[in-house]
C-alpha cells in the first residue's frame, strides 16, 4: 500500500512542480503534510487514521520537489 501511496505522489505531484512555482509548491507541502499527520495523530477511527496515513504517503514525495528547489537557486 504504501509503494502504491508513494507511486501516486510521484504521477499526481512531481509533474506540476515544472508547471507551478516550485517554492509555492513546497510551502504547500509542507502544510499538507502537517495537515495530514495531525489527522493520523488525533484519528479516533480507524478510516480517518487510514486517510491522514494514504495522504502521508503521498506526500512523502516532498523531498523531491525540495531537490528540484535548491536546484533552482543561484549559486551562492
Amino acid at each position: 500500500m504504501t509503494q502504491v501511496d508513494y507511486g501516486l505522489g510521484i504521477l499526481l505531484i512531481v509533474p506540476p512542480d515544472d508547471l507551478i512555482d516550485r517554492h509555492r509548491l513546497v510551502v504547500w507541502q509542507i502544510l499538507l503534510s502537517e495537515f495530514a499527520l495531525m489527522i493520523a495523530g488525533i484519528a479516533s477511527s480507524e478510516p480517518v487514521m487510514l486517510t491522514g496515513m494514504v495522504e502521508i504517503e503521498i506526500l512523502t514525495v516532498a523531498n523531491q520537489a525540495f531537490v528540484a528547489c535548491t536546484a533552482s537557486l543561484p549559486p551562492p
